[in-house]
């Protein structure tokens, strides 16, 4: 009889195996890959550097590419203060020269179609904070004389001229203006007009 009920479960045992579905396991969720540093500037004194986020490519791309945020650091703070832009910049509009050479000014791009604004160094972590405003907002639109000033431009970085003074383009309808700014005496002229870059 104790034979007969163990083929009994056996045989029960073996046809629920049979008859149940198998139950296929979920694929583990792929990973979102993760910010790193893809390269840092840092005032001459290392005072204050500044941190480019974003995915690290191959190594022969240039330096802005992956590039989609900022942030800094101050030398005995060990927390990072983010820089806000006002929408996306894409990769090739981020600028890693935004360190003077006195390392006194920090000039940051807002957006695509801008503007810059000019920050002190002393300032800079307030400004972080929203708790105090740049020392200049530097926009093509502020030239008396800009054509097609209803259209928005795109701009770029282009170089430093001396310790307080920079060069940056705005691009629109088929032009390109090259902008001449002076810090201390906020003074923005036009330097060149160029045909628009090719892409």
């Amino acid at each position: 009889m104790a034979l007969r009920i163990s083929l009994f479960v056996l045989f029960t045992a073996c046809l629920l195996g049979a008859q149940a579905p198998a139950v296929e396991q979920p694929a583990p969720p792929t990973a979102a890959p993760q910010d790193v540093e893809v390269y840092t500037a840092s005032t001459p004194d290392g005072s204050v550097t500044a941190h480019f986020m974003g995915i690290k490519f191959a190594s022969n791309l240039e330096i802005p590419f992956g590039v989609h945020r900022l942030e800094f650091t101050f030398a005995g703070d060990p927390e990072r203060y983010p820089f806000h832009t006002d929408g996306v910049i894409a990769f090739d509009d981020w600028n890693t020269r935004i360190i003077s050479p006195s390392g006194d000014w920090v000039v940051l791009l807002k957006g695509e179609h801008g503007p810059f604004v000019v920050v002190s160094v002393k300032k800079l972590k307030d400004y972080l904070k929203g708790s105090t405003r740049p020392e200049a907002t530097v926009s093509a639109a502020d030239f008396r004389n800009l054509p097609n000033s209803g259209n928005a431009y795109d701009y770029r970085f282009d170089q430093w001229t001396s310790y307080d003074g920079f060069l940056f383009s705005a691009e629109c309808c088929g032009k390109e203006l090259q902008f001449d700014y002076q810090i201390p005496d906020k003074a923005l002229k036009l330097a060149q007009t160029l045909p628009a870059r090719p892409y």
